[in-house]
């Protein structure tokens, strides 16, 4: 009898307002690519502003998760995340240990982001640089450009490596590298 197949349960937190929407970078880089057609199967995503302990084998968080985000929360959900069993992968596409100094949240801000990049299981990036720029903070980086715009032919959208947006291949090792072994060898 043949090993059934692990669907790993994704669960996005995404960076969002004092009213609790979405950002424009968390709507375009992970709520609408995880949820395309072209990888409906590979995993279950479930999108969420707050984390109070859901089942997941994969939590992403995105930039500073919440508009009142401290480094003891931080460091907090970290710990949270891993207690449940669940690998953490960071998604962040902006250099925000760059802040400037004359923001008097800058140095605050600037820590939610280490803490993150440290304690992550994989980080996704939006550029090289990015990546270079993060690399002392954690080994496990995936480069995920920005593609705005792109127009896929129709053909593509059925491929395993190609979604609509052009933007995130659900193939990139932060997110597969944290992915549980799914008992069909792949």
């Amino acid at each position: 009898m043949g090993r059934r197949t692990i669907i790993p349960r994704v669960l996005v937190l995404y960076e969002y307002s004092l009213v609790g929407l979405p950002h424009g970078s968390a709507y375009i880089r992970l709520l609408q690519p995880l949820i395309h057609p072209s990888i409906q199967g590979r995993f279950y995503v479930t999108p969420s502003p707050i984390y109070f302990g859901q089942e997941a084998e994969i939590v992403v968080v995105d930039r500073y998760w919440r508009p009142d985000c401290t480094s003891e929360m931080a460091a907090t959900l970290a710990q949270d995340v891993r207690r449940n069993g669940a690998k953490l992968v960071y998604q962040i596409d902006d250099d925000l240990l760059a802040l400037p100094g004359d923001d008097p949240t800058a140095a605050a801000k600037r820590e939610i982001v280490a803490i993150f990049l440290r304690e992550a299981d994989g980080v996704i990036v939006s550029t090289a640089a990015l990546r270079a720029r993060y690399a002392a903070h954690n080994a496990r980086i995936a480069v995920v450009g920005n593609a705005l715009g792109v127009r896929w032919p129709e053909a593509a959208w059925r491929t395993r490596d190609v979604d609509l947006a052009g933007h995130v291949q659900i193939a990139t090792p932060a997110i597969e590298a944290a992915a549980p072994d799914r008992g069909n060898g792949q």
